[in-house]
């Protein structure tokens, strides 16, 4: 039995090496396995990347010639454009700067009818403004001299100044409704109670019969009755009657409708006399110096210090600049066309 031992022990031995070994080979086997199978997991996923990447360089390549293709079209399109553009503009460019010629013409003929027929330089100087605008797009030197004499008038347009019109229109037609609301008109019959009230008040006193009268009181008679007093200092008023306050209110009226219309002519010469007229029937709408009266004067004072005879520019210069662009740049053609 002792002999026997240690031959079972080396075979135990043995087994549990070899177990181990085989484990161990087992594993080793195992994770070379799992290895491989990684890497080639790895290589196909590479290529297939691989085939991705040249797929997307095929279609940028793609891209890229189609870019091209596209930027070579858009410059043929371009150059088409502006080979129209060309023939355009040498086929209807004259046609369109006579018309805006004409469109200038136009205006400023515009512009002098309002200065003549409304006298608005407000007006007349927005017309040449936009004359002078529609010029502007013109490309020709030859307009040139169009604009020079339209500065010229815009010029003198804005050194004339401008004139309410309206505000000293409805200045004037308020003057007869002020005259209207004036108070009451003194009559002959006032007029002479009056004077009998100022005779009584200046006749002196006589004493009462039965009373005693003393020396002073008869020297004081006898010198009242040699000595008359009047007044030198102020003019007795004539009395007006309600006829005549009326025919005055009304020539009034007339004279300040005249002045109205002169206003609107600008004609300083009728403006000017109507107010004066005006300001002498004045004094026959009613008798003595009333504060009413005395504001109407002031306002036709101040209305008469107005000067409405501005000079402003005929613009013929203007005309004749921009109706001889306007021939020169009409093409014969045109003439016939425009010709009725």
């Amino acid at each position: 039995m002792s002999e026997d031992f240690p031959a079972t022990g080396f075979r135990r031995r043995r087994t549990l090496s070899l177990a181990a070994l085989g484990t161990v080979t087992a594993l080793a086997t195992g994770a070379a396995l799992w290895l491989w199978l990684d890497v080639r997991a790895l290589g196909e996923r590479e290529a297939a990347l691989e085939q991705q990447m040249q797929s997307l360089a095929r279609h940028a390549e793609a891209l890229a010639t189609g870019s091209k293709h596209m930027s070579a079209t858009l410059g043929t399109l371009n150059s088409g454009q502006a080979d129209l553009a060309l023939r355009v503009d040498g086929l209807y460019g004259a046609r369109r700067a006579a018309l805006l010629a004409s469109e200038a013409e136009y205006l400023v003929r515009l512009a002098a009818q309002r200065l003549a027929l409304m006298q608005d330089p407000a007006g007349a100087l927005a017309l040449l403004t936009a004359a002078d605008g529609v010029l502007a797009d013109i490309r020709d030197a030859d307009t040139h001299a169009a604009r020079a004499a339209l500065a010229r008038d815009i010029t003198a347009l804005r050194g004339s100044g401008t004139l309410d019109v309206e505000a000293i229109y409805l200045r004037l037609a308020a003057l007869p409704a002020q005259l209207e609301s004036n108070g009451p008109v003194a009559t002959a019959t006032t007029a002479s109670t009056a004077s009998t009230a100022t005779t009584a008040t200046s006749t002196p006193a006589t004493p009462a019969a039965g009373s005693p009268v003393s020396a002073w009181d008869r020297l004081v008679g006898t010198v009242t009755s040699l000595v008359t007093i009047r007044r030198v200092d102020v003019a007795p008023a004539p009395a007006i009657t309600a006829g005549e306050r009326e025919i005055a209110a009304r020539t009034f009226a007339l004279l300040v409708q005249q002045a109205q219309l002169g206003l609107l002519q600008r004609n300083a010469a009728i403006y000017q006399h109507s107010l004066a007229q005006a300001d002498q029937w004045l004094d026959r709408t009613a008798s003595g110096h009333s504060p009413h009266r005395q504001a109407l004067r002031r306002e036709l004072s101040s209305l008469r210090a107005i000067d409405i005879g501005a000079r402003l520019p005929d613009l013929n210069a203007s005309m004749g600049a921009t109706r001889a662009l306007a021939a020169r740049l009409l093409p014969e053609g045109g003439r016939q066309d425009a010709s009725p």
